[in-house]
């Protein structure tokens, strides 16, 4: 599993740089709040993972990300979505 992380974390690292993206440029419509939970959630997953402490998914249990995201993120074409996504496809499954 250790060699399935880095990729992992990689997908991560893209999600938090967009978040940190639409915090710091003040162009979306989202509530800073909602983009603070999101970033805060992305880091507590990456360091789980980092620390070889992240539950296995089986091809069955999800992070939450997306379902977390779909309830506030506009517009829906928003590449974040693909981002969460793409978190939420490779946990399930590689990991």
């Amino acid at each position: 599993m250790e060699d399935k992380i880095a990729p992992f974390i990689a997908l991560i690292d893209e999600a938090l740089a967009m978040v940190t993206e639409m915090q710091s440029t003040g162009t979306t419509s989202n509530s800073p709040e909602d983009l603070d939970r999101t970033l805060q959630f992305l880091i507590k997953i990456k360091a789980t993972a980092s620390a070889g402490q992240l539950e296995p998914s089986q091809g069955v249990v999800t992070l939450g990300l997306s379902r977390g995201v779909t309830e506030w993120l506009e517009p829906p074409d928003s590449p974040l979505y693909a981002a969460i996504g793409a978190i939420e496809r490779f946990y399930r499954e590689h990991l």
